[in-house]
């Protein structure tokens, strides 16, 4: 296809693995009249990490204020119940440790007001609008809780916005050096229970205490003027336990806390999670789903009147697969009732690699009756309004991944965004009920050729408006892969979903300065086929970042959605239980089959295969039984569900309930792993793991390796140092573009 460059051809450039470090991420929205408060977030190429910035979006003037450092991670931003201050947590602090942050939205500057050791895990707002209820853990000492040490009560005076660390928190950081004592010895590790380790988070501290605590805020005036506030502050210690929790929140009277915890704090092998009601008079902890004794659940939201909960959770029928629903807890009766369709997960399963810092959110009331949620459904993630009746109705179907969300009731005559592109007026406005209040939501957005935008829509779903797009000015120049989106029958004559990226190369002609992308049907070329990870995920409408760089190397990239995945109702996720590689296997082989018939300008000899997690199980099943692929890349994979049982973090809970197998089974556990039949293999594989992946350990890639090996077949092993199990969505960026770049050396062989 030849389209016509309108800039001038030295400014169009090619797009490539780098250009990850010039695009952002939107995440987090919070609306507060014509403003919408939002994280983004960048990699940053000279310290190796990620940035990320709170910023205040004007919607009618397009005006950016900074909000926050634009270094280090900000981010779990909440707005003051006044709405007059917002509160964040953040690592630029002087020990680097996660911190909270104010700042007065009315001016001012930035207060970082904790300086605890091992920094603060999550907070809430308190309903005066001038305290806050923090969680933090602190390792006991000779049996003694340390509460949560910190050094000094204030670490600094953030002196503008976008100011990172003062000079004076580096000085004197050149020490002498202590001498050696056996203190400094390294001493051995101790672990009494089953889960001791998380992926990303590694080996979980040992002898620690867990504590609620209540800070209260001086005057607001106090707060924007003040810089030595070391006494002003009041801090008092209201919860603690031997275990982590989450706070979900607390009442407006601290009358109760609702804590998310194990579902079974007493017995280790049981799995799943629930939300407690803590009275805070009486110390009784009382779980929300006795009713449902096997499901798993977790906070969504409570109405203003603290009537309802409303819980994000399943009742463990099809065990791990078990499609989530959105549940009302009525605190008078004490009745746990589900409110969403059965068929619909309410959770984001979209898989991709570019967001960065969302909040996960998935259900928001909007008034004491009606709420706002997510579905993911056929590789999109939709919105949805609900009410307490079970009453649920579409709101927005925008083609694409919703990837946070700030919803709120406005009056009927209203708009902060009465711009050009909304001035034409409809009835289609949707109001919630006879007090003239009108659905408005601004809502981060993206697609497969749209990294991240914030979008706005006010009642009709035909005017969806972008507000702020950052990555406008950096893609303009730059051609993407526009995907083909098909299905096709899988085994059983099924329905499977699938996309294909064709390959942009780019070339431009002085007499015409035209460019073209060279789809050409005319010329041969190599593909992939790129399996996802999960299962219980899914491929959609979302941007992948590596599968465009991957398209501008010259290769067509197969996406597939195989039985297994989500997005597509309980019976087509829960088709894989006790049955890996098989129908899964059949799906992607079909669609393999359906994208060269359709396109036979891909070379069948220039075909190859590659996955990461169970992509990589599967990468690994696939080259055990075909040699169709020239090349094969194995990533973060499961080769050995033997040995996977006792060494994953989830290994235990996942290959009982996954492959409905427990170690007894060994033979058949054997007859499912990929490494019964290395025998098999003459494809060419690369080995590609991280060093921390706790998830799929390393012992899996290892173990492939070798049998590799052992059988002469071509095969390298790349280990990622400093790397979890998600290192090719959030890792060190210089690994993520090394792996890129050993990626494309591999299949050029």
């Amino acid at each position: 296809m030849v389209t016509k460059n309108t800039v001038a051809k030295q400014t169009v450039e090619p797009y490539d693995y780098q250009t990850l470090y010039k695009l952002t991420s939107l995440s987090q929205p919070i609306t507060i009249g014509a403003k919408t408060i939002v994280v983004a977030s960048r990699p940053n190429k000279e310290n190796n990490s990620y940035d990320s910035q709170v910023i205040a979006i004007n919607k009618l003037t397009q005006e950016i204020t900074p909000l926050s450092a634009a270094e280090k991670l900000n981010t779990a931003i909440q707005l003051s119940p006044n709405k007059r201050k917002l509160a964040y947590l953040t690592t630029a602090s002087k020990n680097g440790q996660a911190q909270l942050a104010v700042i007065s939205l009315n001016g001012g500057h930035n207060q970082i007001i904790t300086a605890l050791d091992e920094g603060v895990s999550s907070f809430l707002w308190g309903s005066d609008s001038n305290s806050f209820y923090i969680t933090c853990s602190s390792k006991r000492n000779d049996g003694q809780s340390k509460e949560c040490s910190s050094t000094s009560t204030i670490t600094k005076k953030v002196t503008s916005a976008t100011s990172s660390n003062d000079s004076s928190d580096h000085k004197n950081d050149s020490k002498k050096e202590s001498p050696t004592t056996s203190a400094d010895f390294p001493h051995l590790n101790r672990y009494q229970k089953l889960l001791y380790k998380i992926d990303g988070v590694g080996v979980l501290p040992q002898e620690h205490d867990y504590f609620i605590k209540k800070i209260t805020l001086p005057t607001e005036t106090q707060l924007v003027f003040q810089s030595d506030r070391d006494n002003h502050l009041q801090i008092e210690t209201l919860y603690s336990q031997e275990s982590s929790f989450s706070l979900d929140y607390v009442s407006h009277d601290e009358s109760f806390f609702l804590l998310g915890d194990d579902l079974d704090p007493d017995d280790e092998t049981s799995f799943g999670n629930t939300v407690y009601y803590y009275n805070t008079k009486d110390k009784k902890k009382t779980s929300l789903t006795t009713s449902l004794p096997k499901g798993s659940f977790a906070f969504g939201d409570i109405n203003d009147s603290e009537d309802d909960i409303l819980l994000v959770g399943n009742d463990f029928k099809y065990q791990f697969v078990s499609l989530n629903r959105i549940y009302r807890y009525h605190l008078e009766t004490k009745e746990l009732t589900p409110l969403t369709d059965s068929d619909k997960e309410v959770v984001d399963t979209v898989a991709a690699d570019f967001q960065q810092q969302t909040d996960g959110k998935v259900v928001t009331f909007i008034d004491d009756s009606h709420f706002i949620y997510t579905t993911s459904e056929t590789g999109l993630v939709n919105l949805y309004l609900g009410n307490l009746e079970g009453k649920n109705e579409m709101v927005i179907n925008d083609h694409g991944h919703i990837t946070g969300f700030s919803a709120q009731l406005v009056d009927g005559n209203s708009d902060t965004t009465d711009t050009a592109d909304t001035a034409d007026k409809t009835d289609k406005t949707h109001k919630i009920h006879s007090a003239n209040k009108t659905l408005q939501i601004d809502y981060t957005y993206s697609n497969q050729t749209t990294p991240s935008q914030l979008k706005h829509y006010r009642g009709d779903p035909t005017r969806l408006v972008t507000v702020f797009d950052p990555n406008e000015t950096v893609l303009e120049h730059q051609l993407l892969s526009h995907s083909e989106h098909f299905h096709y029958s899988g085994a059983d004559d099924w329905s499977i979903e699938g996309w294909y990226l064709p390959p942009v190369t780019l070339s431009t002609t002085e007499e015409t300065n035209e460019i073209d992308e060279s789809d050409d049907k005319q010329t041969k070329h190599p593909a992939i086929l790129y399996i996802h990870g999960g299962p219980q995920v899914n491929y959609g409408e979302s941007y992948f970042h590596e599968m465009q760089s991957l398209a501008h190397k010259g290769y067509g990239v197969i996406l597939l959605n195989p039985r297994g995945g989500n997005s597509y109702g309980q019976e087509f996720v829960k088709a894989i239980l006790g049955d890996y590689g098989h129908k899964d296997y059949e799906d992607l082989m079909l669609g393999v089959d359906a994208v060269l018939e359709k396109h036979p300008e891909i070379n069948q000899n220039e075909l190859h295969v590659m996955g990461g997690s169970y992509g990589g199980f599967m990468t690994n099943w696939i080259v055990g039984h075909t040699n169709r692929f020239k090349r094969a890349i194995t990533q973060r994979s499961i080769s050995n569900w033997i040995s996977f049982y006792g060494t994953s973090d989830v290994g235990s809970f996942f290959v009982e309930y996954q492959l409905q197998h427990d170690l007894e089974d060994y033979e058949e556990l054997y007859r499912m792993s990929p490494i019964k039949y290395v025998a098999n293999i003459k494809t060419p594989t690369l080995v590609m793991h991280s060093l921390n992946d706790y998830r799929c350990p390393i012992e899996q890639g290892e173990q492939f390796f070798t049998s590799l090996k052992r059988h002469n077949v071509e095969t390298e092993l790349i280990t990622l140092p400093q790397s979890s199990h998600g290192l090719s969505r959030n890792g060190l960026p210089n690994l993520r573009v090394e792996r890129f770049h050993e990626i494309i050396e591999w299949l050029q062989k």
